[in-house]
C-alpha cells in the first residue's frame, strides 16, 4: 500500500506543473482576446472621428488651416511679421 502511494503521490506531483501550465495559457489568450476586442474599438472609434472630421474639411477650410498653422508658427517661434509687406508685390 505504501509503494502505491508513493507512486501516486508522484505522479500527481509530476502532473501539477502540465496543470497550472494549461491554466495559465488559457488565462493568456482570454487576455489576449480582450485586448484584441479592445484595440479593436478603440480603432473604430479613430475611424470613425476620422471620418466625421473628413466631413468638414473643404478646401476653404483646409486653406484657412494652413494659414493659422503658419500664423501660429510664426508666433510660436516669436518672429514678427514684416511692417511693410503690403508695399511688396508677393503677399504672403
Amino acid at each position: 500500500m505504501k509503494v502505491f502511494l508513493k507512486r501516486l503521490l508522484l505522479l500527481v506531483i509530476l502532473l501539477i506543473p502540465f496543470y497550472l501550465s494549461a491554466q495559465i495559457d488559457h488565462q493568456k489568450k482570454a487576455d489576449k482576446q480582450k485586448w484584441k476586442r479592445i484595440h479593436k474599438e478603440e480603432k473604430a472609434h479613430k475611424k470613425s472621428i476620422k471620418k466625421h472630421n473628413k466631413k468638414w474639411q473643404s478646401k476653404e477650410t483646409l486653406k484657412r488651416m494652413k494659414k493659422t498653422k503658419r500664423t501660429a508658427n510664426r508666433i510660436n517661434k516669436n518672429k514678427h511679421r514684416d511692417r511693410f509687406i503690403k508695399f511688396r508685390k508677393k503677399h504672403y
